[in-house]
Order: C-alpha cells, then sequence, then structure tokens
C-alpha cells in the first residue's frame, strides 16, 4: 500500500506523539519536500521541527510529481482535486480543500 502524508495529520500526530501509529498501520510513509519543509518552518512547534529535521528511516521525502495524477490509483476527489482511494493507497490528509 501506497501511503502519501500531509502537512496537518503529520504535524498533529507529532504533536501527540502518536505519529509512529503511521508505521504500525503502513510500515512506510512518503511525504513530499513541500510537506518536509512547512514541517521544519521557524514557527511550528519545537517538537515538530525536531522530528522533521531527523526523520525516521520509515518515512521517505519524495518529489510532489504531477505524473503521480497519471497514475491509475489516483482518483478525482469531489473537488476535482486528486485523492488517493480504493486503489491500494492511502492518504492522511485532514481536508481536500
Amino acid at each position: 500500500m501506497l501511503v502519501v502524508a500531509d502537512t496537518s495529520p503529520l504535524n498533529y500526530l507529532i504533536w501527540i506523539d502518536s505519529v509512529v501509529t503511521l508505521q504500525q498501520l503502513y510500515r512506510s510513509v512518503l511525504i513530499p519536500r513541500e510537506v518536509r519543509d512547512e514541517l521544519l518552518v521557524a514557527d511550528a512547534p519545537a517538537v515538530v521541527r525536531s522530528w522533521a529535521s531527523n526523520l525516521p528511516d520509515w518515512i521517505e521525502v519524495c518529489a510532489a510529481d504531477p505524473a503521480l495524477r497519471d497514475d491509475p490509483r489516483w482518483q478525482s476527489g469531489s473537488r476535482g482535486e486528486g485523492s488517493f482511494g480504493s486503489g491500494g493507497c492511502a492518504a492522511a490528509v485532514d481536508s481536500l480543500d
């Protein structure tokens, strides 16, 4: 299963010291570089910046590649936005807005 995580869910899971839940559920998680960069911003909580600066080995940072939208596992969201669905993928996102 391919799991791609967004900033907000990671942020909250780090805050409550439960981010390892993602590893327990999925073994590995992809995050786009932009997500890692958002976790490292100066106004992010220190615990979040610390975690993002020393990522665990089960987190893989990848390029946010528009070609992913051509992946057959990519499904259109209700507002025309992409979201990983039932095709062997999951996404940790807080909203489609």
